[in-house]
């Protein structure tokens, strides 16, 4: 039996493709990680840097207020201007969620920067289990924070 090389190479992408989208079929068969059991809210939000980390702080970001903030019983309870420090969840180990792993080159105390954080909750019960930060960016010198109290949110 003599077998072209197109035959063989549609053989070939036919097993592969069969073998993919089984893998896919199987997704609900995939660990789990540490993360996943939690309902996630992520925030994007305008901050001055309080401090960058070292052996022993985190970062700090003190950031404008968060109106569309979830809390802890699940409702829109807004979150007003504060000074917050950014570690890895509850459930983490350190390497999985660290603020090493973000770009804080050329970044300095007084810098303004636009920061997304998420944030974990029970998906039963609505508590907070923790909260990281996934992304941080320098804005343009000069850029102006509102660092005004929260207008009322929420019932």
């Amino acid at each position: 039996m003599h077998v072209t090389l197109p035959r063989a190479c549609a053989a070939a992408t036919s097993l592969l493709a069969a073998l993919v989208l089984s893998a896919c079929a199987k997704s609900d068969d995939a660990p789990e990680t540490p993360t996943s059991q939690y309902t996630t809210h992520v925030y994007t939000v305008r901050g001055e840097i309080d401090a960058l980390p070292t052996a022993t702080t985190d970062l700090r970001v003190h950031h404008e207020a968060i109106p569309e903030f979830i809390g802890p019983k699940g409702t829109v309870v807004g979150m007003g201007p504060m000074i917050m420090a950014f570690w890895p969840p509850q459930g983490l180990a350190l390497d999985e969620a660290r603020i090493q792993s973000l770009d804080l080159a050329g970044l300095a105390p007084g810098d303004t920067v636009e920061l997304t954080f998420e944030v974990l909750h029970d998906p039963e019960t609505h508590a907070i289990k923790g909260y990281y930060a996934t992304s941080i960016r320098a804005l343009a010198s000069g850029t102006e924070l509102d660092f005004s109290a929260l207008e009322s949110v929420g019932d």
